[in-house]
């Protein structure tokens, strides 16, 4: 993988209409919040990319590292990306919330650490 998000519009499904890059290594995950109109998506260059696909071309994303590769994201109840689940490589899974305050050193904070599996 080329750490690359193509972008299709619904009418043009065979058309690319975006190519947003940012992920050293293949997309292992992705979701889209369809409340807060943006993209999750994890890589197994262990970073998490917060897009908002309101604006085309996008912005530079909102990223965390992590040293594991990312293997799965799931949003939290809400389905807003205001609090998702990431489960890692090396077994972790973190609970994260996303924050818009500007006070904040980084938008995302981890809630909580567990590691489920060995």
């Amino acid at each position: 993988g080329n750490g690359a998000i193509c972008v299709f519009q619904a009418e043009h499904r065979h058309e690319i209409n975006q190519v947003w890059k940012g992920h050293a290594g293949s997309v292992t995950s992705i979701k889209a919040a369809s409340k807060s109109h943006v993209i999750l998506s994890g890589g197994e260059d262990g970073s998490i990319r917060l897009y908002d696909y309101r604006i085309l071309p996008p912005p530079p994303p909102l990223t965390v590292q992590f040293q594991a590769a990312v293997t799965s994201i799931i949003l939290g109840p809400s389905s807003d990306a205001m609090s998702f689940v990431v489960a890692f490589s090396d077994g972790t899974v973190r609970f994260i919330q996303f924050s818009r305050e500007i006070s904040t050193e980084s938008p995302f904070v981890v809630k909580q650490v567990i590691k489920p599996h060995k």
